[in-house]
């Protein structure tokens, strides 16, 4: 007999006096996951209560210790009794099933210990907003599952919003949809604290259920709550049945962050509906917040709205504050009447404001002028182009128009494509 043959055969040998109960099983290994259903299999296969005590052994693994984290046991009620009843079907002697419930009753509560150090430990590091640490203690978190939510779930009311914002952001990562995590998620949208609303807003699509798009609907209607992380959820959620209430919320709130966020959430629905673009039109003129005009003109450009350049420009001329930024919404329509806007504020005396024109139409454009005679040259150009007089905000942009620029100039004779727009050749 070879060697090879010898040594599956004595594998095989000590396989089976392990299972009979007649040699010791060595200790799980590294990162081997036992819990009920595993343990109650083997009951039924009559496998010793020695032999399983061998296997619940702690795990030692590099830079883990001995925490026992291989073991997921369940120990309530519920759970012994389908122990129990595993262990009878395969002939286990009472005294010994006594004594394997009571092994899993102290490997539970050890684990429970386990997770509950560990949420603590997640809202020191929530605390101190240490991006890399923030992603490692996630990822950890996300390893254990729904085992961690009962203690998360325990810590929606600490004082620190950070704290808060990093466990509704747990919730939302592990994407649970029973009822306790949705009914706290939900309820964190209208948190005292704007970042944990805002967090929450995006935690409530994993976990979201078929009706929670209704009652976020619902809730609009409130004249008692912050409303900003609701119509934000309604956004990101997709929620076409939100474009009317949000349209009313924009019109009538008398709270800007509400307002702003209704604003954001029209743009990521594509409300084309015609109620949803005036009121976001309205608002881009508002005489008091800036916020929100650069808010509704960002959601106006997601929608693709022709009028939105003239009323960026109107509102450009009326208020000072925010306009800089404003104007580079520009860069997504294909619009003459904003072109020319633009050239004039490269000569602006406000050097944000020539900044961010000057930005605009490198983005606009393709092109890469650097004083307004040039950037006349480039609208010069791009008059005689029949996408951009049209004005179409959806046509790609235009890239080249300093090579056509070039190629409408003079040619020196005998150039055979002299006079021919490069976009013809």
């Amino acid at each position: 007999m070879n060697h090879l043959a010898f040594y599956v055969r004595a594998l095989c040998l000590a396989a089976l006096l392990v299972c009979a109960g007649v040699l010791p099983a060595l200790p799980a290994r590294a990162g081997e996951v036992i819990d009920n259903l595993t343990l109650e299999k083997m009951c039924r296969e009559g496998i010793s209560l020695d032999v399983i005590l061998k296997l619940l052994e702690p795990t030692v693994a590099p830079g883990e210790g001995q925490k026992g984290a291989n073991c997921r046991f369940d120990a309530t009620s519920e759970a012994m009794i389908s122990l129990q009843k595993a262990c009878k079907e395969g002939a286990w002697q009472n005294k010994d099933i006594e004594k394997l419930q009571t092994k899993v009753i102290e490997l539970a509560n050890r684990d429970q210990k386990f997770l509950k150090a560990l949420v603590d430990r997640a809202l020191v590091l929530f605390e101190n907003v240490d991006e890399i640490e923030y992603d490692a203690v996630m990822n950890e978190l996300g390893r254990e599952g729904k085992r961690v939510i009962p203690y998360l779930l325990g810590k929606e009311n600490v004082e620190s919003e950070r704290q808060r914002s990093g466990v509704v952001d747990a919730l939302g990562r592990l994407g649970d949809k029973s009822p306790n995590v949705v009914a706290t998620v939900t309820r964190m949208l209208t948190d005292r604290a704007k970042p944990v609303r805002l967090k929450a807003a995006q935690a409530i699509v994993p976990v979201a259920g078929p009706a929670t798009a209704e009652e976020l609907i619902a809730r609009l209607g409130s004249r008692i709550e912050k409303l900003d992380g609701v119509a934000m959820a309604l956004g990101y959620l997709g929620e076409q049945r939100a474009i009317e209430p949000l349209t009313k919320v924009l019109h009538s709130s008398g709270d800007s962050d509400t307002r702003v966020c209704a604003a954001f959430a029209l743009g990521e629905l594509r409300a084309k509906a015609p109620a949803a673009c005036e009121a976001l039109l309205e608002a881009v003129l508002d005489e008091r917040d800036e916020k929100l005009r650069d808010s509704a003109a960002a959601a106006l450009t997601k929608i693709g709205e022709k009028r939105t350049p003239s009323y960026i420009i109107k509102a450009f001329y009326r208020y000072r504050p925010g306009r800089d930024e404003l104007m580079r919404h520009l860069a997504s329509f294909k619009d003459l009447d904003g072109l020319a806007f633009l050239v004039d504020q490269v000569a602006s005396d406000d050097p944000k404001v020539k900044k961010a024109a000057v930005e605009t139409l490198r983005l606009m454009t393709g092109e890469n002028e650097s004083d307004a005679e040039g950037w006349r040259g480039v609208l010069d150009v791009l008059r005689t182009r029949p996408d951009w007089t049209r004005g179409n905000p959806n046509a790609a942009r235009i890239p080249d128009a300093g090579r056509e620029r070039e190629a409408n100039s003079p040619r020196p004779t005998g150039d055979p494509e002299g006079g021919i727009p490069a976009t013809a050749r």
